[in-house]
């Protein structure tokens, strides 16, 4: 039951309610119809309980801002429930209450079509299939059988419903796919560039704190305290001009493709890990320690700077996660060179990734933490294979966790760039 709510909640989150609109149409549609069928086009069963109770939903919906907060959360499901006995049940019970008279029976298009504009088209066949079912069955325990008058119009409006239904479907499904394509990718839009800039804005935030205890606790400020000002305001230049450049990077290859477009130039290894160490904003001396680069074989590679140093951070802000969550373990860095490539090595030794969760540590959106957006190792992936390298993740439960990212040595990228061009 608990899972249903939250598929629902989902669903309605999703795709947008127009909880306030339908409540007024419902309000004003459902009495007047009362007297209409009542004495300017008399039918043979018109119910004025039924019509009332549909009205009151219609009421409670409209008036959903003035809920108590204790019952908003189960507003997606009142939603749900007033769109099955107002549309499908009312209208089916309707048409077979008064023996499948032709208003009732040209009242179901608009229904359907309506229900199909106001949910997702999974929900719609739901709430359509349950409310025709239902009102049908209400309909013959009401009246102890269920008579129609079928003739050759019936069949052809028959024909006609079941068209409306199937055009709805795809129509609304179709509709509703580009829909959730633009939502996600906009969704991937600003979790990748939130995600980037939480290090770089990091470490703005502690630059801004030094300079302003600097200037707190100098009235005067002498040679050494300027050069300390100095220095923290470049840091603060240099992250502000990595952060936008990163964004205009992000921009870049959502504009273009999926695959990085970006400058290339020729990066040092150890230059970008050491920067990196160096730029991290650790929360304490202590959690630095945990950290060393060993090894310290340097190469060269094509690759970008800027956004290597951000896949070290990516790398980096998750191993201190999961070495926090374990409350133990180590960092270790090494970078190694051989004639035809080039490897980084990234291990700790925290908690591990377990099985079923290993083959899809680098797909977008996949995460297991709180607060996690699914988005730093899909966004290191995407980098290093932009290089023509690429990265995996070797791991054990409770033991470790170490990944590979491998890059072409000089001649070995220009030698691919070769074979790509031709």
């Amino acid at each position: 039951m608990c899972k249903l709510f939250n598929i629902i909640n989902k669903k309605a989150e999703d795709y947008g309610s127009q909880y306030t609109a339908f409540g007024v149409f419902g309000a004003i549609n459902y009495p007047i119809f009362y007297f209409i069928c009542k004495y300017l086009v008399p039918e043979e069963y018109n119910s004025f309980f039924l019509r009332s109770i549909a009205t009151l939903l219609s009421v409670v919906l409209f008036l959903h801002k003035y809920w108590p907060k204790v019952l908003k959360p189960y507003l997606p499901c009142y939603w749900y429930l007033v769109l099955f006995y107002c549309l499908p049940f009312f209208f089916t019970f309707m048409f077979f209450q008064n023996h499948g008279s032709s208003v009732w029976a040209f009242c179901l298009f608009p229904m359907c079509i309506f229900l199909m504009l106001l949910v997702d088209w999974v929900s719609g066949i739901i709430i359509l299939l349950l409310g025709t079912t239902i009102g049908l069955l209400s309909s013959y325990f009401y009246l102890g059988e269920v008579q129609l008058v079928l003739d050759t119009e019936y069949y052809t409006l028959i024909f006609n419903y079941l068209s409306v239904i199937f055009i709805c479907f795809f129509f609304v499904r179709d509709h509703q796919i580009f829909e959730n394509k633009k939502i996600q990718t906009m969704k991937s839009i600003a979790s990748g560039i939130a995600h980037e800039l939480r290090t770089p804005l990091l470490a703005i935030r502690a630059g801004a704190i030094g300079s302003k205890k600097i200037i707190q606790t100098k009235e005067v400020l002498d040679s050494v305290s300027k050069k300390e000002l100095l220095n923290v305001i470049a840091t603060i230049e240099f992250e502000a001009y990595s952060a936008n450049t990163l964004i205009n990077m992000l921009l870049t290859k959502i504009k273009h493709s999926e695959e990085m477009i970006l400058p290339r130039e020729m990066c040092s290894a150890s230059e970008i890990i050491e920067a990196s160490l160096s730029r991290y904003p650790f929360n304490s001396q202590e959690q630095k320690s945990v950290v060393t680069y060993v090894g310290r074989q340097d190469f060269l590679f094509h690759g970008n700077a800027i956004l290597m140093t951000h896949v070290i951070f990516n790398l980096l802000k998750n191993a201190l996660y999961y070495l926090g969550a374990a409350g133990k373990g180590l960092i270790e860095i090494k970078s190694h060179q051989s004639e035809t490539f080039n490897l980084i090595s990234f291990k700790d030794t925290g908690m591990g990734i377990s099985k079923k969760d290993l083959p899809f540590v680098f797909d977008k959106f996949f995460s297991k933490t709180h607060n996690g957006s699914g988005l730093g190792l899909w966004f290191c992936k995407m980098v290093v294979e932009s290089y023509r390298g690429s990265i995996i993740c070797h791991s054990i439960e409770n033991e470790f966790t170490e990944f590979l990212i491998k890059l072409p040595s000089i001649d070995s990228y220009k030698s691919l760039l070769v074979r790509v061009k031709t």
